[in-house]
């Protein structure tokens, strides 16, 4: 960059070209507390708020302050719209047919206004209603089973992440290719369940992982380190998949059978009549990436931001109380919350918040490329250079940020209790990212899980198994879930529902 270069200490790798991390194993419990990312401005170190850094042969700037992100998010945005090309996009990525990974042009702008238009536009969200609805009511039917036939004392233990992760799953995946994989009532078989889970976790540890030959790209066919490879492999485990979800979907049109209750994003890919989004590509290829694209945008946002949640509260009995109390005054204790109450909820908006600001889904925003010469903050830019804002330092800067270690869902209410809507319109807090690249499905995750985080605290009373603290240490990798199960206390606040009726 012009106007003098940033020097930066320590080593820095870049993540299949989609995160940028510090080289080193993950911290513990222990030294968190004295990790300067977790902690910034802690040990007295200036947060720089623009950094170049050299990964190989390619250059990086990254932005450290919500000022330096609205320039790459807003100012600059149209400068940064692409993706740079790498190993994660051509291969996890499926040549880049991902929309995650696609460069900007007219398959990413086709492909993003299909998946806005037909999933995650208001109109599409409330169609789905329903859905969203019979899918908590399956899962919380399941803690009540599990708490019904286990032997013991008033209190069951529930590994709560776990239950996180398969509600995430199966709503996305109902609203996408109308399939249940986990839990009451799942259309596939536990063996398949798990080895597409699998296949999901593997893909955002690899998307994470430094690959050598994305810092020096001629040592690719030496495939240090055999991530190629194993990337390969988790690409052609989602793939077959992917396929096997449209073979069944067109033998079950041309047999005239109907979907389900409601239509999913598989049914508007496959009666496209406008195919100009397939142009030059293979349509069934383009169906299958973009299927998966929504399913593993949404799943890790449900599932971490809701386990990141609940382990705040357990841990911080006043504002757990207070949420509580906050539902209670609604809804009282003769129905159960729907999704039209959650609006009347400010104080669980401000946890879901304040939890996003703290244990944000990705720890950076996707990886932008300069498509011309520009400027950020004064300094020169080249064309090519990968830009990208670090949202762990923008959501925990102590100058924006009082306390900003301390989880206080207050700093998003107003002195009279109601939503700050001022608050985060700086970009002191973009959880889901900015811009032309902001994370789309941020809508559809947010309403899951303010509508499940309501009905957990509502009918069920959460305590933790001991007075040890939980371990709350992150996963490295492209998404940030907790790295250890959480495990919760659960007894019913309220008698057993009478079973769910399930359409199929």
């Amino acid at each position: 960059m012009g106007k003098g270069k940033s020097q930066v200490r320590g080593r820095w790798t870049t993540g299949g070209g989609s995160t940028v991390a510090v080289d080193r194993p993950p911290p513990s419990a222990d030294e968190r507390q004295a990790d300067p990312r977790s902690n910034p401005g802690r040990d007295g170190r200036r947060v720089r708020p623009l950094v170049t850094v050299w990964i190989g042969l390619r250059r990086a700037v990254v932005a450290s302050n919500w000022e330096m992100a609205k320039e790459v998010l807003a100012t600059k945005d149209k400068a940064l719209a692409s993706r740079p090309l790498n190993a994660a996009g051509k291969y996890l990525g499926m040549d880049y047919t991902m929309l995650g990974f696609a460069p900007n042009g007219d398959y990413w702008r086709q492909g993003r206004k299909l998946t806005t238009l037909e999933l995650l536009s208001p109109r599409q969200l409330e169609l789905l209603k329903d859905v969203r609805a019979q899918e908590l009511d399956l899962a919380m039917n399941d803690l009540y089973k599990h708490y019904n036939n286990s032997s013991g004392g008033t209190f069951k233990l529930v590994d709560m992440k776990a239950w996180c992760g398969d509600l995430g799953f199966n709503n996305i995946l109902m609203a996408v290719v109308g399939k249940r994989y986990f839990g009451t009532n799942k259309s596939e078989d536990e063996v398949t369940a798990r080895r597409f889970q699998k296949a999901l976790i593997d893909f955002f540890i690899q998307s994470g992982k430094p690959v050598p030959s994305d810092a020096i790209p001629f040592l690719e066919w030496l495939d240090v380190g055999g991530h190629i490879r194993a990337m390969k492999k988790t690409a052609k485990e989602l793939d077959s998949i992917a396929t096997i979800w449209l073979k069944e979907r067109r033998e079950r049109m041309a047999s005239g059978e109907p979907n389900g209750p409601a239509r999913d994003f598989l049914d508007v890919m496959l009666n496209l009549k406008d195919q100009s989004h397939f142009t030059g590509l293979d349509p069934d290829s383009v169906m299958k990436a973009t299927c998966l694209t929504l399913i593993l945008a949404a799943t890790d946002a449900m599932s971490t931001t809701l386990t990141w949640a609940l382990a705040l509260l357990v841990s911080n009995r006043h504002a757990l109380k207070k949420a509580q109390e906050e539902i209670d005054a609604v809804v009282g204790k003769e129905r159960k919350v729907n999704e039209s109450d959650v609006k009347n909820f400010p104080y669980i908006w401000a946890i879901v918040k304040e939890t996003l600001r703290m244990y944000p889904v990705f720890q950076t925003t996707g990886t932008h490329l300069a498509m011309e010469d520009c400027e950020l903050g004064g300094y020169k830019v080249p064309k090519g250079t990968t830009v990208l804002v670090n949202l762990w330092k923008v959501q925990r800067d102590p100058t924006v940020w009082p306390e900003p270690l301390k989880f206080q869902p207050e700093r998003f209410l107003t002195e009279k209790g109601e939503p700050d809507i001022k608050k985060g319109q700086n970009f002191e807090f973009i959880p889901f990212s900015g811009g032309r690249r902001k994370c789309p499905g941020g809508p559809f995750a947010l309403q899951v899980i303010h509508l499940a985080l309501a009905r957990l605290l509502h009918e069920f009373d959460l305590t933790l198994p001991s007075d040890e603290p939980i371990d709350m240490t992150e996963s490295l990798g492209l998404t940030n879930p907790k790295a250890t199960p959480l495990q919760v206390l659960l007894t019913p606040a309220s008698p057993s529902p009478s079973p769910v009726k399930v359409v199929i």
